[in-house]
């Protein structure tokens, strides 16, 4: 305000009334402005001035349209204008204290001494925003000043033009007439390049800068973040990518063929200018296909509104103005447009948005602006980059183009659909690499704080800064730099390890997600995120495949100097190539017309390269070739083992649906594939296993919910099995049946149901690993697959993840990594043989069916202890051993399960809850992660030595039939490492209901129970992965596998087909009782049908705890079974008719199964039983039943005791016997020893003191 009543009293005290009435300049063009002498240029843009603010003002009170915008106003700003008064600027900031954050971070604003030294400082970030060059200024900063590099948060000075007009106009509220201009202020600048910094105050503080006041209080641009919803609420619909962009790709696609025969005209006569082509594209599209503008109206504007935005000496003035007058009187005029809402054919659903938004006019006017200035600069220049890097790589250039001409090969003539585009990956691949070295909005985001809030400072300390601080969340910074992307971060490199959260996709489920992470984020973070950025991504794709598909393309001089340049972030060379940010957009730097070397002289936009059309399409390119298969990595594989392009092959090598029944799909053309054979189904890519093929056809078991299949849809065979990826971060991690990463899964799709297609990494592969050399490991030496190389600490709790040798590797090591922080597909050692080199990566990938090789099973000679007295005292597993765990509905198999999961000496849990309820596995989420275990005196928790596979019964019924497969090969690989694990699979018989269920659909001869005549085979395939074995590779080591299967027959009934099964299969059997059950009595181990076939096999094992231990496990049993015969007597006749001698079996027989047997898992002294308290405890009981039997028969005549007489003397020990339980279980084994041993010699004592009484 002040700066303009400064400018209108430079006018000779004008009343305000005047700007009405003064007439815009009638020089013609920007370069007839700037050729002016100083001064009438001055004069000349103090006209545009005031006109502007008079336009604006009006606009905002009486809805006229403009007739100047702020760029035609921009173009008439002499060089170095800006930096008359800025002592003036810098004494107002200093005095209102708006400087004082440049006091809290790293900056140069520390090293100014004296006023002069930072107007210095304020002209420098002046020359560098009007040369386009603040970005590059701003890394030279955090390189000088900052102690992370390119990841320094900074605070500079900088000087801006700020705006009241980003404020909503409120109805009935008059503007003042002075918030309609631009006000010159110096501030103090946050520049945020950390990236998790970055991330969150981009989520949180979502209200702008008031610094693109041009663009009045459009979406992109309002401070008022209600207003800011209202819109996006509204003006999305017309970006939605189905109901909206699908629609109108006819529209877009049409204009894409347009400009490959325009380019064809303009190759003709010479080097194309690419940024001045694309960006004409980009602004045809934006017109025709999103706001339905007639072709006549477009070819009039487009030329003049691109070089208005991009301040080009031979822009005209007013073009711009009397362009937006065109177009939004087409746009608000025309009857036809429709969004998906309207129910009638969608055209033009952006204009049909402005239509139906009911917003000020300043709102309507704000966003037409946008739409037209960032709806086509951003997508221009992102191809133009793009364009400039395949040029500069005529390698890569070639893979593209193969893969583009395999797209429309695939369409066998047809136009594409929008689900069509997803076909595509090195694309999307080079796309998304342009977007992160070349971002267009390379400035990023510019926020102020809605509230006080912490940022990293030097050495990583936190500084507060206050609210209202302005902050840029800057892209070029975080996108260059080498600690986020690597050293080659300055270099072009679509192979990079994008995660699948920064991969730009298009067709695809999630594809209308943003891309972004910590590290990336070319359309800023969510929520306030481009709106635009799906219909970007789709006109990229048609225009770029049809050009690429057609021409050749080449570095024209004098671009073919930067070949092979490398061109930093920090480049301060004003007159060396570089990106040129003008305008809050960053283009490539014209090198013809590039400016002089006076500072301020604007620099222009600008990419020569030669075009010829040399390329056309083959026609049939299957001929003479080899089938193609999909490999793990996404590549074509031909029978030969050659490599194709993806996109060129996928859609040749290709089935159709001609069946849909449930989760299985018949499909057609399916010869070459082989069973168990993995393929994507449907233009969602649904995961699908083949398990039957006769002839040509093939029936696939889908993974996924099948809804919306047709006959005809695509099907991709892949040629590869089942297959895992095993490696660090599999642990403390929960996967749905075929390794897909739920909690990832949840974050990227913000849903709690998993989408259909969705396509994550089963392995983190952005997690940097630990990683540490093993076996000292050198080149030169022979290695085979299970040799251990190296090891990853993975967490606190599990220190040693080994990374092996892949089974089927060996060769002579020809280079070994250093210890170091890497990627799990680092490849930490590479293996030559045959003059082939094989990668040894942190993971691995297995087929899911196929066992991992062992050198020999061995027999199992250590028992698996699960703190369970039921099952350590009578029926104990071995490591490596099986075990069935059968009972009806509320018996506690999960329960029994989950206790073995939380307290067993296994190493290593996988616990698959396989078509359970999902409160069940709800609660092993909220139970694991509270349980510790003390390692080294640091409480651990005992989920990070837990992998859980979670396919619950709402889950797809035919991915339970995977999970079981998905939980024992991940079992197998650890136990590949030697160690103990113990796999809990819950239930099998939901497993079983999986095959039963397809069976039927395959129309196969059932068997007992409709369960297909192979049950026991898959049973047995399944449990016979157990056991303890002998590993492969060195060093020699052993591990196990120990499974145990619960199992759910209808109503308890253990005839049920699947428990017979596994009866068969096992050799424990935990049967669990619905009336212990019923009253009760947890674990419901019922103790008369269990059986374990291992006690010959442990007593050694045993016996190093205690030497009597078979001797007391057997009298247990006795005793037990003694007092279920003697039931049936005192049922029948009364307790009084036994003899004293039962009457004591009784006794002992209910301290047995009350206080020993039944546990309270809520209890603190109950949880859980350490063996040597277990022991102890059956050391005592069975000492008293002895030594009472042994008095009874000695004792005759008138010494004679009874059972009465020992239970009325003996009351004090006998409730010491049942209180052992309350013992604590987390104590010593010398302590269990010493209390337990006390207790019987005490029992022994007591009985010798009743013995000489009598």
């Amino acid at each position: 305000m002040q700066r303009l009543q400064r400018l209108v009293q430079h006018l000779d005290g004008q009343a305000v009334s005047s700007f009405y009435a003064s007439p815009l300049p009638t020089l013609q063009s920007c370069a007839a402005v700037q050729s002016l002498e100083k001064r009438d240029r001055r004069a000349a843009y103090i006209e545009v001035a005031k006109k502007y603010v008079a336009d604006i003002h009006r606009l905002r009170t009486s809805g006229e349209v403009p007739s100047m915008t702020i760029y035609e106003m921009l173009m008439m700003i002499p060089p170095g204008s800006r930096g008359i008064g800025l002592g003036k600027y810098l004494d107002r900031a200093e005095a209102d204290g708006s400087l004082a954050p440049l006091n809290l971070l790293p900056g140069p604003w520390h090293g100014a001494k004296d006023r002069e030294e930072k107007i210095r400082l304020l002209q420098l970030d002046l020359i560098a925003q009007e040369e386009g060059q603040h970005l590059q200024l701003y890394s030279a900063y955090q390189l000088r000043y900052g102690d992370k590099g390119l990841g320094s948060n900074i605070a500079v000075p900088s000087v801006v033009m700020h705006s009241n007009v980003t404020k909503k106009v409120l109805e009935k509220e008059v503007p003042n007439f002075f918030d309609s201009a631009n006000v010159t202020k110096v501030i103090a600048r946050i520049l945020v390049a950390d990236a998790e910094d970055a991330e969150r105050i981009s989520r949180i503080h979502v209200r702008k800068e008031p610094n693109f006041g041009g663009l009045m209080d459009s979406i992109i641009s309002t401070t008022d973040n209600d207003h800011w919803r209202q819109q996006r609420q509204h003006l999305i619909e017309a970006f939605m990518p189905l109901s909206s962009l699908a629609q109108i790709l006819p529209v877009s696609l049409a204009r894409a063929k347009e400009c490959s025969q325009r380019l064809a005209k303009l190759a003709k006569t010479g080097p194309v200018d690419m940024s001045d082509f694309l960006l004409h594209e980009a602004q045809a599209q934006l017109q025709l296909a999103l706001l339905g503008i007639p072709e006549e109206i477009m070819d009039q504007t487009n030329a003049g509104i691109r070089k208005t935005f991009m301040l080009n000496p031979d822009a005209k003035i007013g073009h711009l103005s009397d362009s937006m007058k065109k177009i939004m009187n087409a746009a608000q005029t025309d009857a036809s447009v429709a969004l998906p809402s309207d129910g009638c054919p969608v055209r033009g659903p952006l204009s049909r948005a402005l239509q139906t938004g009911h917003f000020p006019s300043s709102t309507d006017y704000g966003n037409m602006l946008l739409i037209l200035f960032a709806g086509h600069d951003t997508t221009g220049h992102t191809m133009t980059w793009l364009m400039f890097e395949l040029a500069r790589h005529p390698e890569i250039q070639k893979q593209v183009q193969e893969e583009v001409d395999g797209f429309f090969e695939s369409l066998n003539g047809r136009d594409p659909t929008y689900q069509d585009l997803s076909g595509f990956d090195l694309l999307d691949r080079c796309i998304t690499e342009t977007l992160r070295m070349w971002p267009a909005v390379a400035n990023g985001t510019f926020r102020q704080l809605q509230f006080g809030d912490e940022l990293k400072g030097a050495g990583g300390k936190e500084v507060h800064l206050p609210k209202g601080t302005f902050v840029t969340i800057s892209n070029w910074c975080r996108h260059r730099n080498p600690e986020l992307w690597g050293a080659d971060s300055e270099h072009f490199n679509p192979w990079r390890d994008f995660s699948q959260q920064e991969l730009a996709r298009v067709g695809c489920p999630m594809a209308a997600k943003t891309p972004q992470s910590q590290r990336f984020s070319p359309f800023a973070h969510n929520p306030r995120s481009c709106l635009g950025k799906n219909f970007a991504q789709m006109e990229m794709r048609l225009i770029l495949s049809h050009i690429l598909h057609r021409f050749d393309f080449s570095l024209a001089s004098p671009y073919d100097a930067f070949k092979d340049v490398e061109l930093k972030a920090a480049e301060m060379d004003r007159m060396k190539f570089r990106g040129v940010n003008l305008g809050g957009t960053m283009g490539p730097m014209d090198l013809e017309r590039g400016g002089s070397v006076s500072p301020g002289e604007r620099f222009l936009i600008a990419m020569k390269l030669h075009a010829p059309q040399s390329r056309s399409f083959d026609g049939d390119l299957t001929a003479g070739k080899d089938t193609l298969y999909e490999n793990c990595d996404g590549d074509f594989v031909s029978d030969g083992g050659e490599v194709a392009s993806q996109a060129k092959w996928s859609w040749l090598v290709s089935g159709t649906v001609m069946k849909v029944s449930g989760p299985l799909v018949v499909a057609e053309n399916m010869s070459g594939t082989k069973m168990y054979e993995v393929v994507r189904v449907g233009k969602d890519r649904l995961v699908g296993e083949i398990i039957r093929l006769e002839g040509d056809t093939a029936s696939i078991q889908v993974y996924e919910d099948t809804s919306g299949l047709t006959v005809g849809d695509p099907l991709v065979k892949t040629g590869l099995p089942l297959s895992l990826e095993l490696g660090p971060g599999i642990l403390d991690g929960i996967y749905d049946g075929i390794q897909r990463p739920l909690e990832r899964i949840q974050q990227l799709a913000q849903s709690v149901f998993v989408p259909r297609g969705v396509d994550v990494p089963n392995l983190d592969r952005d997690k940097l690993w630990d990683y540490t050399p093993e076996n000292n490991i050198k080149a030169g030496d022979l290695v085979t697959g299970g040799d251990v190389v190296g090891v990853v600490k993975e967490n606190g709790l599990f220190k040693k993840h080994y990374i092996m040798v892949p089974p089927g590797i060996k060769g002579r090591v020809k280079t070994v990594l250093p210890a170091g922080k890497y990627k799990i597909e680092t490849a930490v050692v590479e293996v030559e043989e045959a003059g082939k080199t094989m990668r040894v990566e942190l993971f691995q990938k297995w087929p899911v069916r196929e066992s991992r090789p062992v050198v020999e099973k061995l027999q199992g000679k250590e028992a698996l202890l699960t703190c369970e007295r039921v099952i350590d005292a009578l029926f104990p597993v071995t490591l490596g051993g099986t075990a069935a765990v059968p009972g009806a509905f509320g018996c506690g198999k999960t329960v029994i399960s989950q206790a073995l999961s939380k307290y067993s000496n296994s190493d290593v849990v996988v616990y698959v809850g396989c078509g359970e309820r999902g409160n069940e596995m709800a609660e092993v989420l909220t139970d694991f992660p509270e349980l510790t275990t003390l390692i080294d005196g640091k409480e651990e928790p005992i989920m990070q030595r837990t992998t859980l596979v979670a396919n619950t019964s709402n889950m797809p019924v035919a991915a339970r039939e995977a999970s079981i497969y998905t939980g024992v090969t991940t079992a197998e690989y650890f136990r590949d490492m030697g160690y103990n694990v113990a796999m809990m699979a819950d239930s099998t018989s939901r497993w079983a209901e999986a095959l039963r269920e397809i069976s039927g659909r395959l129309a196969e001869m059932p068997a007992d129970a409709g369960y297909p005549a192979y049950l026991g085979a898959r049973l047995a395939s399944f449990y016979e992965r157990s056991g303890r074995v002998q590993c492969l590779g060195n060093p020699p080591r052993e591990g196990s596998i120990t499974i145990v299967g619960a199992v759910s027959p209808p109503g308890g009934d253990f005839t049920d087909p699947v428990t017979s099964a596994t009866l068969s299969i096992v050799q424990v059997f935990w049967g669990l009782d619905k009336k212990l059950a019923q009253r009760k009595h947890f674990p419901a181990i019922n103790w008369n049908i269990s059986f374990s076939k291992y006690i010959r096999v442990l007593e050694p094992y045993f016996e190093k705890y205690d030497t009597e231990y078979s001797m007391l496990q057997q009298k247990m049993k006795e005793i037990l079974q003694k007092e279920d015969d003697l039931q049936e007597i005192v049922q029948l006749v009364g307790k009084d008719s036994l003899s004293e001698d039962q009457k004591c079996t009784l006794e002992v027989a209910k301290i047995i199964r009350e206080d020993f047997l039944q546990q309270n898992g809520f209890t603190e002294y109950d949880f859980m039983c350490p063996l040597a308290k277990t022991i102890g405890m059956m050391k005592v009981i069975v000492g008293f039943h002895e030594a009472a039997q042994k008095m009874m028969a000695e004792l005759t005549g008138e010494h004679k005791v009874g059972w009465n007489t020992i239970n009325s003397a003996m009351k004090d020990m006998i409730k010491k016997i049942t209180d052992m339980k309350f013992e604590l279980p987390r104590q010593s084994e010398e302590h269990y020893k010493r209390t337990f041993v006390a207790l019987h010699d005490e029992v022994l004592a007591a009985f010798r003191t009743l013995s000489e009484d009598k």
